[in-house]
């Protein structure tokens, strides 16, 4: 296999409702919010891990395409996994977000999610509220009701709120020249995956009406394999992109595919 180039996506991520990504709670003091929020150790703010964008998306995939789960991860969660070269090749999941380099018939992983941190912007107008509890979130009381004796159970919830704008974050999607054309349909499973996290939930507490989000300022950008060897930079890939669903569109996976093709060396 040879390396053809990367199309990195980018843009904002949008907090259409307050969005809950839990953190280890190791020094919370007692009385404390009881679910708290992942954060940067360094300047306290909120952020959304890359793992958490990727394992939401894969999992969304895994279900829509009806894939079953064949390998356990954890107690009581599994993910989908091929098991044989044959399904491999066409696995709309296995070869975009990767199996373990175990298994004869892997492929290099496409895909590589970075951390998102919070856009300074939106940093410093949450940073000016004083009507937020925590720096730069909220606390959203919750109360289970006991279906027998009617006892409440309160709890609270850290979430930052509706509004917030995370980014810029980015999706790097890297193509091989043993068959560019499919790794361009690989990349419209990627934009199938951002459709339905728009339609779904990130984070936690989503049935319960958190984690609401919306791709936002979106931008698509090529590297190929020549522009590394002529230390160009990734340029625009010169297409109009105002939603999600122009991502996936014939124009830019067309696009994408000539430009790639174009940038690999003569043999």
């Amino acid at each position: 296999m040879r390396f053809a180039g990367r199309a990195f996506v980018a843009g904002n991520i949008e907090c259409l409702t307050a969005l809950h990504i839990g953190g280890a709670s190791t020094g919370i003091d007692i009385g404390g919010v009881d679910n708290i929020v992942v954060r940067n150790p360094l300047n306290n703010q909120p952020y959304i891990p890359g793992s958490s964008l990727r394992g939401k998306m894969r999992s969304l995939l895994e279900r829509a395409c009806a894939l079953p789960f064949t390998q356990s991860i954890g107690p009581h969660v599994s993910i989908h996994r091929c098991r044989s070269a044959g399904e491999y090749a066409d696995c709309p999941v296995c070869v975009v977000f990767g199996v373990t380099s175990d298994e004869p018939f892997a492929e290099p992983t496409r895909l590589v999610v970075r951390d998102v941190a919070l856009e300074a912007e939106s940093g410093k107008r949450l940073q000016r509220l004083r009507t937020t509890e925590l720096p730069f979130t909220e606390v959203k009381w919750e109360v289970a009701i006991d279906r027998v004796t009617s006892a409440a159970n309160p709890r609270q919830q850290e979430r930052v709120p509706a509004g917030a704008v995370f980014g810029p974050f980015e999706l790097v999607f890297s193509f091989y020249d043993e068959d560019i054309a499919r790794d361009a349909r690989r990349f419209g499973h990627l934009v199938e995956a951002m459709r339905h996290l728009e339609d779904d939930y990130l984070g936690g507490g989503g049935s319960r009406g958190s984690g609401r989000i919306a791709f936002r300022d979106l931008r698509l950008e090529v590297r190929t394999v020549a522009d590394y060897r002529a230390r160009k930079v990734r340029q625009p890939l010169g297409v109009e992109i105002a939603c999600v669903e122009d991502l996936g569109s014939d124009g830019v996976i067309g696009k994408l595919r000539e430009t790639l093709a174009a940038g690999l060396p003569a043999e």
